[in-house]
C-alpha cells in the first residue's frame, strides 16, 4: 500500500464519517420535529417565531434539563417547552375537571330522579343569582 492509497483510504473513511454525521443530524432534526408535532408544539421551521419566556434556574437544574434533553435527542429549549406544555395540559385537566366519588356520583344521579323540588337547592340558586346581579 502506497502513501497515496493510505491518504485515499483515510479520506474515504472521513467522507463516510461525515456523511453518517450528516444523516444522524438530519434524523435528529426530523425526530425533534416529530416530537414537537406530536406534542402540539410549533417548531421554528414550520411557523414564525412565538413568544419568549425567560426564567432563572440553578446550575444543578440546568444540568438535569440538559441531560434529560440529550437522552431524548432534543435541545434543552425544546425539552423545557415540551415538558411545560405537557405539565400545563395535565394541570388544567386535573383542576378544571370535576371528579366525584362513587357516593357523590350516586347522590348526583339520584337528584335527577327526584321529582320533588328541594327547597334548599332552590334557595341556594336564588342566593347565587342575587349575588351575580349585585356584581
Amino acid at each position: 500500500m502506497s502513501g497515496s492509497d493510505i491518504v485515499f483510504l483515510v479520506g474515504g473513511v472521513l467522507t463516510i464519517a461525515a456523511a453518517l454525521a450528516g444523516k444522524l443530524f438530519a434524523r435528529s432534526l426530523v425526530r425533534r420535529r416529530q416530537i414537537a408535532a406530536r406534542m402540539g408544539l410549533e417548531t421554528s421551521g414550520q411557523t414564525e417565531r412565538g413568544l419568549r419566556m425567560e426564567r432563572r434556574i440553578s446550575p444543578h437544574g440546568k444540568e438535569l434539563i440538559e441531560h434529560a434533553a440529550s437522552l431524548k435527542g432534543i435541545t434543552p429549549s425544546e425539552f423545557v417547552v415540551s415538558q411545560s406544555v405537557i405539565a400545563s395540559r395535565e394541570t388544567i385537566g386535573r383542576l378544571e375537571a370535576t371528579r366525584l366519588t362513587a357516593e357523590d356520583r350516586d347522590a348526583f344521579l339520584r337528584a335527577f330522579e327526584d321529582e320533588e323540588v328541594n327547597e334548599e337547592v332552590v334557595d341556594v340558586y336564588r342566593f347565587q343569582a342575587a349575588f351575580e346581579v349585585k356584581r
